[in-house]
């Protein structure tokens, strides 16, 4: 003999089901309304041109690990456009780093002929070494439109540098942070054709 199942629970069950569909209904609707303004904004975020301007004349930019990848990209692409460029390397040797200046210099067409890439020695494994580049800089500038901070290591051995802290912790962060830190004062004296910025490559 079967059992028939009772109006109540029949209607319970009915109610629950139409239920989910409604909220299947309505989540498509928002996930739909979502990928509309996401679209846009990617749309609108690929079309923007970037404020920086194409006569960099008079402007001075600081870009640690600029010898290869992105920060020599971006060194190029600022001397491209006129800017004096100075590159930090890790290289002891001075005619090791005019060369890398030179190569640098002789792969790009720039459109605004007062630019120029310098290439100056910086350890980040001594913060003292950020203390001199500073220093030097300040003597022979004394003001600093750009900063990127780009140089970083991955999978170094486990160690620690002479100021007592990890290799990584150090090189990618804490010498990073002195460096900006120190150059504040030149930030603010920035060129006044607009603010200084500092980038963070991450």
């Amino acid at each position: 003999m079967y059992r028939i199942f009772p109006t109540n629970i029949i209607d319970t069950i009915f109610t629950i089901i139409t239920a989910i569909q409604l909220y299947l209904l309505g989540a498509r609707y928002v996930l739909k309304e979502i990928h509309r303004k996401l679209s846009s904004k990617v749309r609108k975020l690929s079309s923007h041109e970037p404020d920086i301007p194409d006569d960099l004349t008079n402007y001075v930019a600081v870009v640690t690990g600029g010898s290869r990848g992105i920060g020599l990209s971006a060194a190029k692409d600022l001397y491209r456009r006129g800017c004096i460029v100075i590159v930090t390397s890790s290289a002891s040797s001075q005619m090791e780093r005019d060369k890398m200046a030179e190569e640098a210099r002789e792969s790009v067409k720039p459109t605004v002929n007062s630019g120029n890439i310098l290439v100056w020695p910086i350890d980040f494994r001594e913060m003292s070494s950020v203390f001199d580049f500073v220093a030097r800089f300040n003597k022979e500038y004394g003001y600093l439109d750009i900063l990127i901070n780009n140089a970083g290591v991955m999978f170094v051995d486990k160690n620690v540098t002479t100021d007592g802290f990890e290799y990584h912790y150090q090189i990618n962060y804490l010498s990073h942070v002195l460096l900006t830190w120190l150059l504040l004062p030149a930030l603010n004296k920035a060129n006044k054709k607009g603010p200084a910025r500092v980038v963070n490559v991450s």
